[in-house]
């Protein structure tokens, strides 16, 4: 029982002393939470008072959702420098073999000294950190705004703190235990951190390089995460994580499950460190390795991805496709090699020192380079069997292309197209998806941006899929689909009449695009008009406009062209110049009944469509599509009949743009229109082949 009690007084003995001998640490990291942190909030407290029509949100909101709320993003970057800084110095005594004498020859265990360096740095960050999290607190209280919302998102996030403190000084710690020098423990560091995202982002890149019908993955899933910078990055990007009940409150809502895998992770780091330590050769200080034996296997784990990435940053800053990648690849693993040796035995003369493992190494990059430049694994002819597919997600290419926007309180969020028709279009009886599939697999169509426009190929569009497995995986493809071919563009039709993916062409069918809208805006081709919107109208709406676009056939989407557009939207983000023309739906000439429900409510879009109110209308023309052109030229038309007939023959640009399937058969691309009304500017293009001929005559006159 002495015998306890004398260890446990001497473990705090240790820590005690090394608190005291860093007892500059804790005062840099409050400083630091002072005017990083505090100071911050200070001002943006008192600039909430002083100008509260700057913010959508209140003293409380900002409390609750931003100090302990969405700021716990870069505030755990900074928790990683911090743990990093203190791993460094309490344990930057393995690189000096007179202090690592001084150290073993204390009649005190290893894993003793370990664990009171990870104890005293842990409440060298603990103490300028609960005494912030106290004084915002305190903040809050002198503001009236506490409640117990603020302190169960405290509570929260100097939870998630301390365990990402904990899982960043245990990786810092085994980096430095593994080396011999300060400057190969930074470099260490770095590596630990951050390699399987590294890793992850090279696969990636390797299958953009090399695969035609790769599609970067929409789940958030995706990332390694066997380094704290993937674990992090899952995390934040985890939509279960932190979530905002009743669209404003910040909630940590899946906490528990993430708190559970990160203490394992974090304990697992723990124990390798505490392993390591005790290990350690005493005399490794001042070597660039601790143990010598990992020697090939750390060296081949950098070499080897350097090389490739050095292949992919010179290939893409160059315009000479996979041949300059094999170049910069075998330039990056030459140098990797030589500056890995001369690392390692801190002497340039050791650069050639292990050609065995020089050529096993660019054996292995050969074989990967090979691997993925013929396809071995038939990555771009893979489908899954049948039996194991439950439904497929659909985004095709220039139908309905434009980005999504929540509101979301005082947030607005805008949703990548394909991203959220990957997350929200599942069919799972539609025979031709499958069919499309095998089509574009069996035609390989590949495309050059450099050259569209000058070949076949811009009648290409790309057709995302995702592949919605049974099991719950997840797989994604690009495929390129020729639109000029009639099977293709009747396969494209049955897939566009499909209920499902109709559902998710349009915001106004997914209520979080709409729950917070309060006004209609209505744009054409020289106008734009709002009324205020109740949820009762808002409802009443949407009900007809979605019964008739789901009447709405491919062929008529292909032959009819829009008469204007409808934007909900609120008139809160509308005064901070957030919305325009946000969130369209396109109504057609079919939608009749969409259009008397407008008119009744005093928006005609065929009364408002008149050129009355036009003072003069603008054609600049660029030169790409007129090669006698050096320059851009500008033409102005105000004469009235000129106005008309110009008016007659074009259509507004939100609409060309996101409306117009097959455009470059429709639409001339390189003239565009500019009409002034009433002081505003409207844009708009041509119709294709309905140029007028004074026009005509102005533009070839050169």
């Amino acid at each position: 029982m002495t015998s306890k009690n004398s260890s446990i007084k001497l473990f705090f003995k240790l820590t005690k002393q090394d608190i005291l001998k860093r007892i500059w640490c804790p005062i840099i990291i409050f400083i630091l939470y002072f005017f990083y942190f505090d100071l911050r909030i200070l001002m943006t407290i008192d600039n909430m008072k002083k100008y509260p029509d700057n913010y959508n949100h209140d003293i409380s909101y900002f409390f609750v959702n931003d100090v302990f709320g969405e700021s716990i993003v870069s505030h755990i970057f900074i928790i990683c420098a911090i743990a990093f800084v203190c791993a460094l110095s309490g344990f930057a005594y393995l690189h000096s073999k007179s202090q690592i004498d001084t150290y073993h020859s204390m009649p005190v265990k290893r894993l003793n000294i370990f664990f009171s360096k990870i104890f005293s740095s842990t409440i060298i960050f603990a103490v300028p950190f609960i005494l912030h999290v106290i004084i915002v607190i305190g903040m809050s209280i002198s503001n009236n705004v506490f409640e117990m919302k603020l302190l169960t998102n405290a509570m929260n996030f100097t939870i998630l703190s301390f365990i990402f403190f904990l899982l960043v000084l245990a990786v810092s710690v085994i980096a430095i235990c593994l080396t011999g020098n300060i400057i190969i423990s930074i470099l260490a560091t770095g590596v630990f951190f951050s390699y399987s995202v590294i890793l992850n982002q090279l696969y990636m890149e390797l299958l953009d390089t090399f695969f035609i019908t790769y599609l970067s993955p929409y789940d958030t899933q995706n990332t390694w995460s066997f380094s704290p910078l993937g674990l992090l990055i899952n995390i934040f990007n985890n939509k279960g994580t932190f979530i905002y009940l009743n669209k404003t409150s910040f909630s940590y809502s899946g906490l528990n499950s993430q708190i559970i895998f990160l203490l394992i992770y974090t304990v697992i780091a723990l124990l390798i460190g505490a392993v390591t330590y005790k290990i350690r050769p005493s005399d490794a200080a001042g070597n660039a390795i601790a143990f010598p034996k990992t020697e090939p296997l750390i060296k081949t784990a950098i070499v080897i991805p350097l090389s490739l990435v050095g292949g992919i940053l010179i290939m893409e800053s160059s315009v000479g496709g996979i041949k300059w990648f094999i170049l910069g690849t075998m330039l990056f693993f030459v140098i990797s090699c030589l500056t890995m040796e001369i690392l390692f035995r801190l002497d340039v003369r050791g650069a050639f020192k292990h050609k065995l493992q020089f050529i096993i190494n660019a054996v292995i990059v050969a074989a990967i380079v090979v691997a993925f430049k013929i396809d071995i694994f038939g990555y771009d002819t893979y489908i899954p069997a049948v039996n194991q597919i439950e439904s497929y997600s659909v985004s095709i290419g220039q139908i309905y292309g434009f980005s999504f926007v929540e509101t979301n309180g005082s947030r607005y969020t805008y949703y990548d197209p394909t991203e959220y028709r990957m997350e929200s279009v599942f069919i799972s009886d539609n025979p031709s998806i499958p069919v499309l599939i095998q089509k574009a697999i069996s035609e390989h169509l590949t495309f050059d941006y450099e050259n569209y426009d000058k070949s076949e190929q811009k009648y290409y569009r790309p057709m995302y899929i995702g592949f919605n497995l049974k099991n719950g995986k997840r797989i994604f493809r690009t495929y390129y689909i020729d639109t000029a071919d009639e099977q293709t563009l009747a396969l494209i039709a049955d897939i566009f009449n499909d209920h499902a993916f109709k559902q998710a062409l349009v915001p106004a069918f997914n209520d979080k695009f709409v729950n917070n809208t309060d006004q209609l805006s209505c744009y054409g081709k020289n106008f734009i008009k709002s009324i205020s919107l109740t949820p009762e109208m808002r409802t009443e709406l949407i009900e007809i406009y979605h019964n008739e676009f789901n009447n709405l056939t491919f062929n008529d989407y292909l032959n009819s062209i829009p008469v204007g557009i409808m934007c909900f939207d609120s008139r809160t983000f509308d005064r901070y110049g957030y919305n325009d023309g946000d969130n369209p739906c396109y109504v057609y000439p079919q939608f009749t009944n969409t259009i008397s429900w407008l008119k009744e409510n005093e928006i005609d879009l065929y009364s408002e469509a008149n050129t009355s109110n036009i003072s003069e209308i603008s054609i600049e023309v660029y030169p790409e599509k007129y090669s006698s052109m050096e320059d851009s030229a500008f033409y102005t038309y105000t004469k009235p009949e000129q106005i008309e007939e110009i008016y007659d023959n074009i259509i507004l640009d939100k609409i060309s743009y996101n409306a117009i399937f097959d455009r470059e058969n429709k639409i001339e691309d390189n003239i565009h229109v500019i009409i002034k009304s009433k002081n505003q500017y409207y844009y708009c293009l041509f119709l294709k082949d309905q140029i007028p001929d004074f026009v005509k005559e102005d533009i070839y006159k050169k």
